[in-house]
């Protein structure tokens, strides 16, 4: 494996060959694996092979791809798929909106990406302003970047909580 990451109750691993392959409970659909199936042994993740990152919220998982787009899926119920709903998805889609992406990060039940110029955008639970759009409402779309933060570098999405360097 190239790189690891671990969720609640599901793990992720990225391998060489840009396949993501993943573990645990599937109930909300985290192991995408089009099913809601617990998993004791890795499965292949449907439709994704230029993996270049991955990273795991409590109950859905992100990958970035060589493209810099990103797919997410599993868990929806704060919108942190970002396709406008909070319906759960088995099987990755698209982060609309998320384009020229260098990094991302998935927070307890949002997800975080950096784009290549700097900027950061977020979607989901926003209890905390997590998604940095100074409100507390969840965002089940990719918000514009935050307008405070330019030349980041860094990211990284806690429980509920978000951290830009």
């Amino acid at each position: 494996a190239r790189s690891v990451a671990g969720g609640n109750a599901h793990s992720l691993a990225r391998l060489a060959d840009g396949t993501v392959w993943a573990w645990g409970r599937g109930s909300e659909g985290q192991l995408g694996d089009n099913t809601s199936t617990q998993r004791l042994t890795p499965v292949k993740v449907d439709g994704i092979a230029t993996a270049r990152e991955i990273s795991a919220g409590v109950y859905h998982s992100v990958a970035r791809l060589a493209d810099g787009t990103v797919k997410t899926w599993g868990y929806n119920a704060q919108g942190q798929q970002g396709d406008g709903t909070t319906t759960n998805r088995p099987a990755p889609i698209t982060l609309d909106g998320a384009t020229n992406i260098r990094a991302i990060s998935a927070g307890g039940y949002h997800t975080l990406v950096l784009d290549r110029d700097g900027k950061v955008s977020a979607v989901g639970y926003n209890n905390n302003g997590q998604i940095g759009n100074g409100s507390t409402t969840n965002q089940t779309t990719l918000t514009t970047p935050v307008n405070s933060l330019s030349s980041i570098s860094l990211i990284a999405a806690g429980g509920e909580f978000s951290l830009a360097g």
